[in-house]
């Protein structure tokens, strides 16, 4: 039993928190009282007087526990977690993943044989090469979250968020691509007998690649992020409630 588990209980039901969430402070606050503990038994203090200052430090008044929890779940994580959970009941979880297939399917194929990126140009492979990035943190994550027995689920928190900004980053990159291939037309409008229509063709056929890509990108790394976060959910919430057994 950890020797904090009634302070970490404490914290646990006073919190007006989700459970995913809370469990994650729980981890937090364990790791946190850990570290402090190990530093001041490392200072000299005998076992005894380090765990009563460790616990003095971690006092849970109505604001101490306020404060710790914007520490723990600052506003963007609050987003992340809102995101997490959408899918939380069996069916709105089938009816999410069945979704994101069926866009994957419809456009993941022709982005796949790289058809789709070539006719996107520069900003396609971009977005391709992108994507490939993303999937190092997804990989070191999934190895930490399915195939390890020991692991530490803060540094891999940190990858699986990540995989948010690079489905976000692909959007983005998707969107400058499309404008700029858009405004590349507009800017250099030509001036011929046939009004510039079969240049204006080859422009939106462009531009639309380079939406698909992007889609097609974001959703895939969304979709590893989603399938990531909810193996990495209940490994924490276990862990928790390891910690706060009697």
């Amino acid at each position: 039993m950890n020797r904090f588990a009634d302070i970490l209980r404490e914290a646990d039901t006073r919190l007006d928190l989700p459970r995913p969430v809370r469990a994650r402070i729980v981890l937090e606050m364990a790791a946190d009282l850990d570290d402090l503990f190990a530093h001041f038994t490392a200072g000299g203090l005998p076992p005894e007087e380090a765990e009563e200052k460790a616990r003095q430090a971690f006092a849970l008044s109505d604001e101490a526990l306020a404060e710790l929890a914007a520490v723990h779940v600052p506003a963007w994580q609050r987003l992340v977690d809102q995101l997490s959970l959408q899918g939380r009941s069996r069916l709105e979880k089938a009816g999410l993943l069945l979704l994101l297939l069926f866009i994957l399917a419809s456009g993941g194929l022709s982005v796949l044989s790289l058809e789709i990126p070539r006719a996107a140009g520069p900003v396609g492979w971009f977005l391709v090469a992108l994507t490939g990035a993303a999937l190092v943190p997804a990989l070191r994550a999934g190895v930490t979250l399915f195939l390890r027995e020991e692991r530490d689920l803060r540094p891999t928190r940190r990858r699986v968020t990540a995989l948010l900004l690079f489905s976000a980053a692909d959007l983005l990159t998707g969107l400058y691509g499309w404008w700029l291939t858009i405004y590349g037309w507009v800017a250099d409008f030509p001036v011929t007998s046939q009004g510039g229509i079969p240049l204006f063709t080859r422009v939106l056929a462009r531009g639309s690649a380079v939406v698909v890509v992007a889609l097609v990108c974001a959703i895939l790394t969304a979709l590893i992020w989603y399938l990531l976060q909810e193996r990495l959910a209940r490994l924490e919430q276990a862990e928790a409630d390891l910690l706060l057994q009697i």
